[in-house]
């Protein structure tokens, strides 16, 4: 089975958050979360793209949801054109942990 196919690079990224937030002396899951979103400009042979009026940007976006450490909880790449706000982003980016990520 593929690595990708297996969850093992999303496990592996668990399991060394996890761990680094122990050595922080923090609870192993964290209790709050910040998403945000970077624009950056990308080739045409790159794939799907879209144009982010707000920046000026032509190109992709990545959404990422961080801990309050700054420590990687989702990530989700999209054209430009898709929004944070958007249902299939927060979505995609609250499938983390417990699943439990709510808006506040």
């Amino acid at each position: 089975m593929r690595w990708v196919q297996s969850d093992a690079f999303e496990r592996m990224q668990d399991r060394l958050r996890q761990q680094g937030r122990l050595r922080m002396g923090r609870g192993a899951e964290p209790t709050a979360a910040v998403i945000d979103a970077q624009s950056t400009r990308s080739s045409p042979q790159g794939g799907g793209i879209g144009f982010d009026a707000g920046k000026k940007v032509k190109g992709r976006k990545r959404h990422m949801v961080v801990d309050t450490l700054g420590l990687l909880l989702a990530v989700m790449v999209a054209a430009a054109s898709v929004q944070a706000r958007d249902r299939t982003c927060t979505d995609s980016c609250c499938r983390w942990g417990t699943g439990k990520g709510e808006r506040v």
